[in-house]
């Protein structure tokens, strides 16, 4: 049951202490107007009763947003999520300067106020709030640091097919590339003057003895 006592503007703990996504719009079982959303259904689909939902964008109808624009406060018509709560609001870096208003103020970018929480402006996160650090990798042999990670790492669940595919041409380039190489060098050095002056040279030399 949702807390009637929380302000108006609270966040979803305020509103639903025991679990929950609050909803303004929807009538609770005790007659009131809001209430804590447990679980959803996705029409048109077999979905029903789930406590998650995943939104996946297929690249096709996920909208544009354009990084170009001079602005995107509140007029922004695609990838808009409302009333968004998290649960720690912060961001992760501040030096990106990408002109899409997610991680600059008002001062860096004009038009926009940067990412607001509860508390103000949203600053930078904390550091035991980071489950996982982004690296770079050579392309396609992180899949062989996936194939030896432990049992926390869902491994190479996820890694699409093509990933294999190209590991295997990357590790197979790397192999045959000094074979072809040395190929291709002995074949220029052949036809090279000086490869023919010594093979004259030693072609005299052998018919003078």
């Amino acid at each position: 049951s949702p807390n009637r006592l929380a302000p108006s503007d609270g966040n979803n703990s305020q509103h639903c202490p025991d679990g929950g996504t609050w909803d303004d719009s929807v009538e609770d079982e005790d007659g009131g107007l809001g209430t804590c959303v447990l679980t959803w259904a996705v029409p048109g689909t077999n979905i029903t009763d789930s406590e998650t939902i995943t939104i996946r964008f297929d690249g096709n109808n996920a909208g544009y947003y354009d990084c170009n624009r001079f602005a995107h406060a509140n007029v922004e018509p695609y990838l808009v999520v409302w009333n968004w709560q998290p649960k720690h609001s912060g961001i992760v870096t501040l030096g990106d300067n990408n002109q899409c208003s997610v991680d600059q103020g008002g001062l860096v970018v004009n038009g926009s106020s940067g990412v607001h929480s509860a508390s103000g402006v949203a600053g930078p996160v904390k550091e035991d709030w980071l489950v996982g650090v982004a690296g770079g990798e050579i392309p396609w042999l992180g899949t062989v640091k996936l194939m030896l990670s432990g049992s926390g790492s869902p491994g190479t669940q996820y890694v699409p097919g093509s990933s294999f595919l190209f590991l295997s041409l990357v590790i197979g380039g790397i192999i045959f590339a000094p074979i072809g190489l040395e190929i291709t060098l002995k074949k220029i050095m052949q036809k090279s003057p000086e490869m023919h002056q010594a093979k004259y040279e030693f072609d005299h030399f052998s018919e003078e003895e």
